[in-house]
């Protein structure tokens, strides 16, 4: 009974910890929109805080379920979850949690998207930037970026 009791107290905790990496979320895409780097500085090692929080719960969660005798399968979840004494609770926390992550999984695709089409947006500004000055990008023989100043002509009268 302890175990399920357990079991139930991880779930709430990882519901909380979601819905914290959602606020978090949430923050990092809106200073992508508004391309504000020093606001999202303090948001990636929150994040990655967050990950690593979610992932040890996750991980005590599959460790109480094969203790209880369960599989780390949706078919085990779903028995794991009716032997919890409160079981209805249980079950309506795995489906709340199964639905953050989902959110929390498209939020976090649509802030990558914004921030490569960012990335891209910079490199061309910059590129612009130094074709303006005079200084173009040429690629050497080994693929990497050689920057040249301003054209010398060819021959001078």
């Amino acid at each position: 009974m302890a175990r399920d009791a357990t079991g139930l107290a991880g779930l709430e905790a990882e519901l909380a910890g979601f819905r914290d990496l959602l606020g978090v979320l949430r923050a990092e895409q809106d200073a992508l929109r508004r391309a504000d780097a020093d606001a999202l500085s303090p948001l990636v090692p929150c994040k990655l805080t967050l990950l690593a929080a979610l992932e040890r719960l996750a991980r005590t969660r599959h460790d109480a379920m094969r203790t209880a005798g369960f599989p780390a399968t949706r078919a085990g979840i779903d028995a794991w979850l009716a032997h919890m004494p409160q079981a209805a609770t249980a079950k309506a926390c795995f489906r709340e949690l199964l639905a953050l992550a989902w959110q929390a999984r498209a939020l976090n695709a649509s802030s990558r998207r914004l921030a490569t089409a960012q990335c891209r947006h910079f490199e061309r500004a910059g590129a612009a930037l130094r074709r303006a000055a005079g200084q173009d990008d040429v690629y050497g023989a080994d693929g990497r970026t050689q920057r040249h100043g301003a054209q010398r002509a060819l021959a001078e009268i």
